[in-house]
């Protein structure tokens, strides 16, 4: 690992740190602008990609409403038939699979009920009624804490909570992140980056 830092390289001398700063925000401006082209590029091909698909959704969607304008005089006679023909009084069966593919049939459609009063039921009918009591999670989780050891406990008595209850899915701390304008110039773009510095890029002299 290089032993590059700014601190290192530049000392308490703040012109020289601020230099240092503006060469990194450069080296991050000029590979912006070197991808430039090929975000341009893949961002059109996008859109275009994006019309023609768009385009294709909506001439389906037209040729299928013509072919239902189209069978609506065959689908009719079918039904008709369905429904009258004399051998089919009494009929249990629900549907008939016809030639060439074609089925036709019928399915019973329960009524769609939409309560917009909820309180009127409750009254009317109070054994269709039930209480639940749910958890407030938000305020729940200000009365716990983390110890150290990266176990949870009651914040007021430190009382550890059983194992199982309450899942450790990420410990406090900071994350931290960087923002630069994208590559074509017209917004900006965050990424989370981490305080490990690494190894000095091979294009790259210290603040050079």
């Amino acid at each position: 690992m290089s032993d590059y830092t700014i601190l290192s390289k530049a000392g308490d001398d703040l012109a020289e740190q601020g230099r240092l700063v503006d060469w990194h925000c450069k080296r991050i401006q000029d590979r912006a602008k070197v991808h430039a082209p090929q975000f341009a590029a893949l961002d059109a091909e996008i859109e275009e990609l994006q019309a023609r698909l768009d385009a294709a959704k909506t001439e389906r969607a037209d040729l299928e409403a013509r072919i239902a304008r189209e069978n609506g005089f065959d689908w009719a006679h079918l039904l008709d038939w369905f429904l009258h023909a004399p051998q089919h009084a009494g009929m249990n069966a629900k549907s008939l699979h016809l030639s060439r593919g074609v089925t036709i049939g019928v399915r019973k459609l329960g009524a769609k009920l939409n309560i917009l009063d909820d309180a009127y039921l409750m009254t009317a009918l109070p054994d269709c009624t039930e209480t639940v009591t749910k958890l407030k999670v938000g305020e729940a989780k200000k009365r716990l804490a983390v110890t150290p050891e990266g176990r949870v406990a009651f914040a007021d008595s430190g009382e550890l909570l059983p194992e199982g209850i309450v899942e450790v899915e990420r410990l406090e701390g900071d994350t931290y992140y960087i923002k630069a304008p994208d590559a074509l110039g017209d917004g900006e773009t965050t990424y989370t980056i981490h305080a490990s510095l690494g190894d000095l890029p091979e294009d790259a002299e210290e603040g050079e």
